[in-house]
């Protein structure tokens, strides 16, 4: 997802905190991307976010106008988010220090990178993910 707020020729109204954002797509084989070293998924994923010019932008709106949200849950889909500098744990909402800002979960193709300060004031970084049962136990064994 790229941010699309203070991208040039884009004026979105002042107080507009709704979704601002794009989702451009790179596409790799997974044989492809697991014979190189990771730079070749990073210098993917910038190529994409590089096509987010202000008339990609327009065209998705167009296109969410006309064709509606298309759907993301497809078992072929693996969509990445890093949400670490959203800034979650600075809102204030007159109680305690946040801790943790982000989903309660995750689902099997959306993986939402999250800050979370540990016991020690640390920020680490949290990835909630969804499986299955018998892959969860298998997930626990490897990790």
């Amino acid at each position: 997802m790229v941010d699309v707020r203070g991208k040039p020729g884009l004026n979105l109204p002042p107080g507009c905190y709704g979704k601002s954002s794009v989702s451009p797509a790179t596409i790799s084989n997974a044989e492809i991307l697991c014979k190189n070293p990771l730079k070749y998924a990073a210098e993917l994923v910038k190529k994409a976010e590089a096509l987010v010019t202000e008339k990609y932008i327009r065209s998705v709106a167009d296109f969410l106008v006309v064709k509606g949200r298309p759907p993301y849950s497809r078992s072929w889909n693996f969509i990445v988010s890093d949400t670490t500098c959203a800034g979650f744990g600075e809102v204030d909402f007159g109680l305690e220090k946040t801790v943790y800002g982000g989903p309660l979960g995750g689902t099997s193709f959306s993986r939402p990178y999250v800050l979370f300060r540990n016991g020690d004031g640390e920020d680490r970084i949290v990835v909630p993910i969804c499986l299955p049962v018998a892959a969860m136990e298998r997930f626990k064994v490897e990790l």
